[in-house]
């Protein structure tokens, strides 16, 4: 009589929705990745970067920070000589990330373990960004997820199908399983 129908059909799809907290820190990655390129020198800056690894030797230009002085090069040249360094490639990055009830908490209106997923996802774009190899562990008194050998898109992917059926325990956290989880990431 008012002209309205309606109809309702329920449908089987053989599917899964997976669910991850809002990844808000994406809107830091930019310039996170910008700062990323400015450290390995691929894009120009007026500020030279401190690495940890021993690059070359050159001449010393006013404004140098005097603590990279190589008085020993410095005295056999006759002239005052500094180090630079590089930062380190290929590095091993393991990130914990930890299931038990202190992630349970609230922060603000989401509980703390979406806090620590997004960081996880966000240090682990980062260091793949920077060729370094990146490991996550999840754990609480067992190991929940393991993420390890992945690079690029596939590691993304995969932090995403492990860390999304993650879960506060109301389990105080036992890290004696993570000591034996530690060697075979690095390895």
């Amino acid at each position: 009589p008012l002209g309205i129908a309606g109809r309702q059909a329920s449908l089987t799809v053989p599917a899964t929705v997976r669910v991850l907290p809002a990844f808000r820190s994406r809107r830091h990655l930019h310039s996170r990745l910008a700062r990323l390129r400015e450290m390995d020198g691929r894009s120009a800056v007026m500020v030279r970067g401190e690495g940890t690894e021993f690059d070359s030797l050159r001449e010393y230009v006013v404004g140098d920070d005097v603590r990279s002085i190589d008085w020993r090069s410095t005295a056999r040249r006759g002239e005052v000589v500094v180090r630079t360094w590089r930062p380190e490639r290929d590095r091993r990055v393991l990130i914990v990330v930890d299931t038990g009830r202190m992630s349970a908490a609230r922060l603000g209106d989401a509980p703390r373990l979406d806090s620590h997923i997004e960081a996880c996802l966000l240090m682990a774009a980062l260091a793949s960004r920077a060729g370094d190899r990146v490991d996550v562990v999840a754990l609480d008194v067992a190991v929940r997820a393991q993420v390890r050998g992945r690079t690029g898109p596939a590691l993304m992917s995969a932090l995403a199908d492990a860390l999304a059926p993650l879960d506060a325990g109301p389990v105080e956290t036992d890290w004696a399983p993570l000591a034996p989880t530690v060697p075979g990431a690095l390895s």
